[in-house]
């Protein structure tokens, strides 16, 4: 029982690495939405967008894939450039950098609705009455973003400990709590050891999660009432937004550096050893990955929508309605998220695997377990938003005479619609990139893209795997770049909406 609980050294390594990426994660997030949000520099708002959001629309092994093809054994900087011959990529400090980088954008995209939202008007308030910028942002600014760090580092958290791709393949000689429910599963055939394991990780989740509901209390944060609000955000310290925009600079080049070599990977016969130019990987992925790739959007299409739609409901519920059962409602709602992929996968198996459900390999149980996996995004994605919400605007409508129903799809809807999208896309990205759950659901005949990526990465594969990662980066990045100009024009506070 003592070997299993600690997981063979998986119980340390996990929270080693979780105390470190998830900080890390948060700090950049929020240096990113600040400097898009508040910049000087206008060019650099579409350049950030696009480039925090990179890491977000691939597999998050595959920035461990790239690490390897730049920095590994036969790395283009480590042995190429600089002819070395190590295997440093390979433990806590490779999975550390390919964690954060994976998971900064997640941090990124919850702080982005944060930064949006602040009322302009309060810090011109603070402004006025004689405090200098850095006061401002100190005394406002930071205060009123408090709930949108807490989620971001919650869902770091999460991401850390329950990242299952990137241990497998950075993790070195080191045992994590998430790879060693899958080997525990599948290696030692011992359920009951990845059921230990399982408890584990959700018990570390939960602390988390109590600390964030300990840090926020019973604090009002809204910024959004239905009075009219004047003024221009104040723009950041020049101090301040010259340090963010050198490491913007900084995470540009590494981010750069590693997808272009998973595209130049793509387009070489052998990657260190033989850099011939080539088409043969491409000609591979018609014949044996576009017809999974196209499954897999089609998933992952299907699953968002209802993704998204019941998680702003549910977060409706949550946040602004009060009824027994409320906490339990949250908190189940939660759960699937907090559960690592690799114990949802297997419990999936086991319930779905047997008379008279049998449903392992089917699109319906992916489908379904895709919506289960990523309603919690859609709820803290609308939690989020409802905070800077104020509740006076549906208690005027109900005074009016608005039903319940008349006044979430008149009143709060239109306001949280940018969540909502926010959401849609969120959820069909990791519907496209989900692989530590759904590796346990496809079947023969229904692969999904990922299952097919992280297989070739494993056999060394390395130039299909570089083809199909450069097909999914320009796919998902294109519908990212399509859905997030629609928040835009939508957000009737910034003056638009559905005219």
């Amino acid at each position: 029982m003592g070997v299993a609980l600690f997981g063979r050294g998986a119980l340390a390594s996990s929270l080693l690495v979780a105390g470190v990426v998830a900080p890390l994660a948060t700090l950049l997030g929020l240096a990113f939405a600040l400097l898009q949000q508040r910049t000087r520099l206008r060019w650099l708002q579409p350049l950030l967008g696009g480039l925090a959001l990179l890491p977000l629309i691939t597999p998050p092994f595959v920035l461990a894939f790239a690490l390897i093809l730049m920095f590994g054994r036969n790395g283009f900087i480590t042995a190429g450039l600089l002819g070395l011959d190590q295997n440093f990529l390979f433990g806590p400090a490779g999975l550390i950098t390919a964690q954060v980088l994976a998971f900064a954008p997640v941090a990124f995209l919850v702080l982005r609705g944060s930064v949006q939202g602040l009322n302009a008007a309060l810090e011109e308030a603070a402004s006025s009455l004689g405090s200098n910028r850095w006061r401002v942002f100190r005394t406002v600014t930071w205060p009123l973003l408090r709930p949108g760090l807490a989620n971001a580092l919650l869902l770091s958290v999460i991401e850390s400990v329950s990242d299952f791709g990137n241990p497998l393949i950075l993790g070195g000689d080191r045992n994590y709590l998430a790879t060693e429910v899958f080997i525990a599963f599948t290696g030692r055939y011992d359920p009951v050891e990845a059921a230990v394991y399982g408890l584990v990780l959700l018990a570390l989740v939960l602390l988390v999660f109590w600390l964030q509901y300990r840090w926020l209390g019973q604090t009002s944060f809204v910024t959004t009432t239905g009075k009219p609000t004047g003024g221009r955000p104040l723009p950041l310290p020049g101090a301040l937004e010259a340090v963010l925009t050198a490491l913007l600079a900084l995470w540009s080049l590494l981010v750069v550096g590693l997808y272009g070599s998973v595209i130049v990977g793509s387009f070489v016969q052998l990657w260190g050893f033989n850099y011939t130019p080539t088409l043969k990987h491409y000609h591979d992925f018609l014949t044996l990955g576009l017809p999974v790739f196209v499954n897999t959007f089609k998933i992952a299409l299907v699953a968002a929508v209802p993704t998204a739609v019941l998680g702003l409901l549910l977060a409706y519920l949550v946040f602004r309605q009060e009824f027994a059962g409320k906490r339990l409602l949250e908190f189940s709602a939660l759960l699937s998220f907090a559960m690592p992929g690799t114990v949802m996968g297997v419990g999936y198996v086991l319930a779905f695997n047997g008379e008279p459900w049998v449903l392992t390999g089917t699109t319906a149980l992916i489908v379904l377990a895709l919506i289960f996996r990523e309603v919690p995004v859609g709820i803290r994605a609308g939690v989020a938003g409802l905070a800077q919400i104020d509740p006076a605007l549906e208690e005027a409508s109900a005074t009016l005479g608005g039903s319940s129903g008349r006044t979430l799809a008149r009143v709060v809807l239109p306001l949280l619609l940018p969540a909502l999208i926010g959401g849609l896309a969120f959820a069909f990205v990791r519907g496209m990139t989900a692989v530590s759950q759904i590796i346990f659901l496809v079947g023969p005949g229904n692969l999904l893209a990922t299952v097919l990526l992280l297989g070739w990465v494993e056999q060394g594969q390395m130039g299909r795997a570089a083809a199909m990662s450069t097909v999914m980066i320009l796919s998902l990045l294109a519908v990212v770049l399509l859905l997030f100009p629609l928040s835009r024009r939508f957000d009737v506070r910034a003056g638009g909406g559905v005219r």
